[in-house]
């Protein structure tokens, strides 16, 4: 039986920013840390006594930052600048090459982190695990792990997965699978993208798939606490079996997909998907 391997060579790479970041918040508190990122109401922080720190956005009364980012508002406006107060306590000013623009905080819902250097831009996690079943002498050794690249206004995202099984008995199975997808922001909320990628699951007798999507997609709703996506597009498969059969399809698909939190009473997180 034919198999195929996928291997990864990662390098780790540390960057040591420092925590420069000012944010002080409505009762009094101040915090001096590093501004990870704001998603869905949250400012995600990392700090050198706390590690990492979630402060409620709705919380935050003022925030000073020298660092680039991109940010998103409520109707759906982007800017990429550095973020500094504002002389109104519920205003922040974004400096946007020269000039500043002030807005409403609160009117913020998302800021990314976009670095300077093309290395800086790459984030990822590597996971390696080796596992042994004495009761039926199963070795299983698993890999996965995830690489981003950001620039203003495409996201580069790598997935990967390994999982490979073995008993003395000789019964082998191997399921793998990576995805590249590349997604391009485009006005109003619509994002246009392409994946591709390449999949084995010798259990369920597929040697090896290959899949070519593109897709158009709007996040018609984006606030602090809530936010869904429509998402259509088309998926090309060609497939060989492990006994050599072959399969070509295409799919039409779209979907809806929904996230929301609540951080006060009464308390929520929703995850939601559907597609067609």
């Amino acid at each position: 039986m034919r198999t195929w391997l996928l291997a990864f060579l990662l390098l780790p790479l540390t960057v040591l920013a420092q925590k420069t970041d000012t944010i002080r918040l409505y009762n009094g508190d101040q915090v001096v840390a590093e501004i990870k990122e704001l998603r869905l109401g949250l400012l995600k922080l990392s700090t050198d006594y706390m590690s990492t720190v979630y402060v409620e956005w709705d919380k935050v009364e003022s925030v000073r930052t020298d660092k680039r980012w991109i940010l998103e508002t409520e109707n759906g406006a982007r800017y990429t600048g550095v973020l500094v107060p504002d002389d109104r306590k519920d205003h922040v000013r974004i400096v946007v090459e020269g000039d500043t623009i002030p807005i409403r905080r609160i009117d913020i819902v998302e800021m990314l982190r976009l670095r300077n250097k093309f290395i800086a831009r790459i984030d990822g996690n590597l996971n390696v695990g080796l596992s042994y079943q004495k009761v039926n002498d199963l070795t299983q050794l698993t890999v996965d792990g995830r690489a981003t690249y950001r620039n203003t206004h495409s996201l580069l995202t790598l997935v990967f997965s390994s999982i490979q099984s073995d008993q003395n008995d000789g019964v082998r199975s191997s399921k793998q699978d990576l995805h590249l997808q590349l997604e391009r922001t485009l006005r109003r909320r619509w994002s246009l993208g392409v994946a591709v990628g390449p999949e084995q699951n010798i259990q369920l007798g597929t040697e090896l798939r290959l899949f070519a999507t593109g897709f158009l997609g709007n996040n018609f709703i984006k606030s602090n606490h809530f936010r869904m996506q429509v998402l259509g597009g088309v998926q090309g498969n060609a497939e060989t079996s492990v006994g050599g059969n072959e399969l070509q399809s295409t799919e039409v698909f779209i979907g809806f997909t929904a996230n929301g939190a609540a951080y006060q009473t009464p308390k929520f997180n929703l995850t939601w998907s559907a597609y067609l």
